[in-house]
Parts: structure tokens; C-alpha cells; sequence
């Protein structure tokens, strides 16, 4: 960044989730593997631990949106960032929100067998807030609702 004139941002961002992404349970994250068992289910779904975990999640066209940001609004030549919902979300309730977008009425199994990072991660977007005037825009029920939507209609 020294050298030349080209602009360098690198970042942290939270899961990402959306249209597109990875559904195939074995390379999957979170939002996605319940949305795959979620609507395939038929009376069950499995959540790995106990469900205790809570996860800063981002959909995809936040993302989009601060990388457009960061070209348009980045006045330094390198910069360090966070990019997430600057919030966590239990991933039982995670679960339990896609469940209702789907009309399911599960069972919860809970694996305790299978590991369970019973933490909390949340980024601090604030810097992307104050210098690029940049915060996520969807909510979290209506980015799983469109995740869901386009897995039904996509897969």
C-alpha cells in the first residue's frame, strides 16, 4: 500500500449466509446445513451439542454492500475492518426461526456426541460504521426467509 496507489482493505467478516451459498451438509456452516435439514426434515433435526452456541451471522448482500463501501468510501490506502451483524444469535433459535419460516413443527435432537463450541462471537463493526458509513441492512428473519426461498426453489 506503500508503494503504489492501489487501495488494500483486508476484513473479518461473521458466517455468511444467502442465495448461493453451500448447502452440501459435509462443507456447510450453520444457516445453511439447518436450512438443508430443516426443510428436508420430516419429523426430526439433529443440532450438534446442545444448542447453546451463538453465532454473529451476516447475509450475503451486506456483505456485498460493505465490500461496495469500501471501494467507494475507504479514504486511506490500507485499512483493517469487521464485517458482521455486530450481534449474536443463539443457534437454537436460529433453528427454531427457519423452522417457523417453513411451517415445520420439529423435534429438536440434540447430539451431544457431536462437538458443541458452547461460545459467543460477536464482531465490533463500529470502525465500518464511523469511515465507511456502513452497517448490515437486512434482519435476520428476513435474510433467512430469502435463504430459504431460494434453497426451496434451488435445490
Amino acid at each position: 500500500s506503500r508503494i503504489g496507489k492501489t487501495k488494500f482493505t483486508a476484513f473479518r467478516h461473521s458466517n455468511v449466509y444467502g442465495p448461493y451459498d453451500k448447502f452440501d451438509l459435509d462443507k456447510c456452516h450453520v444457516v445453511p446445513a439447518f436450512v438443508n435439514k430443516l426443510i428436508n426434515a420430516e419429523s426430526t433435526l439433529e443440532i450438534w451439542g446442545r444448542g447453546q452456541a451463538s453465532r454473529d451471522v451476516i447475509y450475503i448482500d451486506d456483505l456485498v454492500d460493505f465490500i461496495d463501501k469500501c471501494i467507494v468510501n475507504q479514504e486511506s490506502m490500507y485499512e483493517l475492518y469487521n464485517c458482521g451483524a455486530g450481534q449474536a444469535y443463539p443457534i437454537l433459535e436460529i433453528a427454531k426461526t427457519i423452522m417457523e419460516l417453513n411451517n415445520k413443527d420439529l423435534k429438536f435432537k440434540f447430539d451431544i456426541t457431536k462437538p458443541d463450541i458452547p461460545t459467543t462471537v460477536i464482531l465490533n463493526c463500529d470502525k465500518a460504521k464511523k469511515d465507511l458509513g456502513w452497517s448490515p441492512s437486512t434482519d435476520i428473519i428476513e435474510g433467512l426467509k430469502r435463504t430459504c426461498e431460494w434453497y426451496r426453489k434451488n435445490e
